[in-house]
Formats: C-alpha cells, structure tokens, sequence
C-alpha cells in the first residue's frame, strides 16, 4: 500500500517524503524479525549434538581454542545453517572448513553486567551469532578434514601462505603485526599490544580498511595498465581482485563499504558522471544494513564509516584532524577515554604502517610470482615496523 501510495503521489506530484519515512520503517522491522530467526536459540540451556562447519578461527592457545561454527545439523536433523561460537578446552588444532560433531550445551552469551562496558552478547548478535557452547576433548564426537570444499581450500592456502610468508622474512613480533593489519585479525597481537593501540587512539589500524582497498587497487591499476590492459578491463580485473580479497578474510564490515565505495568510484569514471562521497558512504551504508541491521550495533561498523564521514568533511579543512575527529566520539563512548596523544601518534604512525602495508601486499604479490625479490622487501618491512614500535613505545 505505501508502495502503491508513493506512486500515487509521483503522478501527481505530490511529495513523497513522509512515505519513504514510514517505508524504510516497515523495511527495518521486516529485516529485524527476518534476522532474528534462531533455531539455536530455541534450545538453550539443553545438552545437544550439533554438527557444522569451521567458518572462522578465533582464537588458538595451549589450553584452549575458539572457532566460529556454521552449523547445520542439531540432534542429527538438518536445520537452516546458524553460526555458533565453539569454545574447547584443550587443543585440537581445527582449521577453517573441517567438519566438527560435537555435544554440549547451549548458553545465551553474556552481556555487559556493569555499563558502558563491552557488551559481548550484542557484538556477537551484529555477527548473527545468538549462542554459545563451551565444551571439553571428549565431547567432540568427530572431526572430518578429508572433505573441505574448494572455497575453504582456498582460504586456508591463503592464509597459511601469508602467515609463513612473514613468519619466515620478519621477526615475531612484526609479523604479528603486519599478518593482523593484512587479515583483519586481532588474534595474532597480545593483548599488550592492543591497549597500546586502542589507548593511542589507533584501533582504527588494525581493521582492513579504505587504505587497504585504496592501496591494492592503485596498485593493480597500475600493473595493469603497465602491461597493456585498457582502462575498462583493468577496472573489472582490479575490481575481481578487491572482492576476492574480501572474501578471502571473510568480509568484514569495513571492506564491505570500502569495496561498495570503490566499485561506484571506479564505475562513475568509467561513465564519465560525476562521483558524490557522501551519497556513495550512505548508499554502502544502505546496502550493509539490509544484508544485516545488526551491523548498526557493531563497533567496526560506527568507526568505519565515522571515520568515512571525517575524512569526507573535514580532511579538506583540516588534513591530519579528520580521522580523530570522527573517531572520538565513538572512542569516549566504547573504551571510557580519549587519547590526546592519539592525534600526534596518527601523524606519526599512519605513514609508516601505509608503507608497511604497500611493502606487505608486494611480498604476497611476488610470493606467487617472483619469491626471490622478497629477499630485498622482507628486511626492508621488518626495519621499518621496528621503527614503529620504537616510536609507540
């Protein structure tokens, strides 16, 4: 009906903003109830058997492990495939795409008891994440790794080849580092390491971001054209190239907007229109909240396109502002401070981690093509992440 209304409307040229407002309300009601279909969370506090997928690896220690599992079987019947966290006690070493069988019970996550603090359960909820289960060894009933499928094939051979790439040409520590910033993956950095980075206002970092994207497509754009593809190929291969990238450190939200930005920029100049920032930033921001309204609550997601937003508004005025400025806000509110420090340590340390970042996306470029060159790259990254850590430090 509100549909057929705004049409009613078009024809006679009446306005149709109050329709739009009341549509875009259904639309978020609908996506919300859409969303919050968990079968999972039915069962609750009951033993069950559950079997499904490793989709991602969270966390690896000695004494325990935590993995994002995409299941698709509850008490041996097939259901709608629901992620899961799977915490084990002990060490079984699983690795994206084996399939795991496994009894324990259901639990709701925790949230923040205090406020203002971190609310576990709701960041898990923007990951359509609604329970949890915590077991031992001897609760896994099976694990399967002669059946992985081609996609988690080619996950893994990518991340164990950056992972030994830079295990082999930087010391541990800078390894860490640049395998966190290229992957999007905090569990290569202790937890020293990431106060550091969040009291110095410099979280923003370690998540795959616009620089990320902007980076690999300058870079393929000028491969390209250096070999001889003309412009229109260039931007579809470079394009292919973005989104496999993406998928290949499982899309976070950053990328997601990074590469939707992108891929309109890149589509404007080819039509020859004109490219519109704000528009585009609230397009991809459209686009991410019908794939998952949950993501509104996500902290990548606030700081992502806060920071957007600031480098859009003020970077003209204000260059090396820009980023803090949007940032703020949203730092106060999570971690209950702002780091005055924070703006000089940006000016200082972006730079040098936009280097680090150009060096390690050529070691993975010539890991696959020419491996000998990174005999050259490898001590020249590994100086100047040490520099950085000096600096921080």
């Amino acid at each position: 009906l509100i549909i057929l209304g705004i049409f009613y409307n078009i024809i006679k040229k009446k306005p149709n903003q109050n329709m739009l407002i009341i549509l875009f309300l259904i639309l978020g009601i609908f996506l919300y109830i859409a969303n919050d279909n968990s079968i999972l969370k039915t069962q609750v506090n009951k033993r069950v058997e559950c079997t499904g997928i490793v989709e991602e690896v969270l966390k690896k220690d000695e004494n325990q492990e935590k993995y994002v599992i995409k299941v698709d079987e509850l008490d041996k019947t097939k259901i709608k495939r629901e992620k899961i966290i799977l915490n084990i006690i002990g060490n079984k070493d699983l690795e994206i795409g084996d399939r795991i069988s496994f009894n324990g019970e259901l639990k709701i996550p925790m949230i923040n008891t205090n406020p203002k603090l971190f609310n576990y359960r709701l960041n898990l909820i923007t990951e359509k994440i609604f329970t949890i289960i915590t077991i031992k060894e001897h609760s896994i009933i099976s694990i399967d790794k002669s059946h992985q499928n081609l996609k988690y094939r080619i996950k893994n051979r990518f991340i164990s080849s950056v992972e030994n790439l830079f295990n082999i040409y930087l010391n541990e520590k800078n390894s860490s580092l640049i395998k966190s910033i290229i992957l999007g993956k905090s569990i290569y950095l202790d937890e020293q390491d990431i106060s550091l980075y969040r009291d110095m206002g410099l979280a923003h970092i370690l998540a795959v971001s616009g620089l990320h994207i902007g980076v690999l497509s300058g870079f393929f754009i000028f491969i390209f054209s250096r070999i001889g593809i003309k412009r229109i190929k260039n931007v579809i291969f470079t394009l292919i190239i973005l989104w496999v990238y993406g998928y290949l450190i499982g899309f976070p939200t950053s990328i997601l907007r990074s590469n939707i930005m992108f891929s309109l920029l890149f589509y404007s100049q080819i039509i020859h229109e004109p490219y519109d920032s704000i528009n585009t930033l609230s397009f991809a921001m459209f686009i991410l909240l019908i794939i998952n309204p949950y993501y509104l609550f996500n902290i990548g997601f606030q700081l992502s396109f806060a920071a957007s937003f600031a480098i859009i508004t003020f970077t003209p005025r204000i260059e090396d502002l820009g980023v803090q400025i949007g940032l703020f806000p949203i730092q106060s509110y999570y971690f209950n401070k702002i780091s005055l420090l924070g703006v000089l340590a940006n000016i200082a340390i972006v730079p040098i981690l936009a280097i680090s970042l150009v060096l390690g996306f050529l070691m993975i470029f010539f890991n696959f093509t020419f491996a000998y060159v990174n005999n050259f790259i490898g001590p020249i990254l590994n100086f100047i992440i040490s520099i950085q850590f000096k600096i921080l430090y």
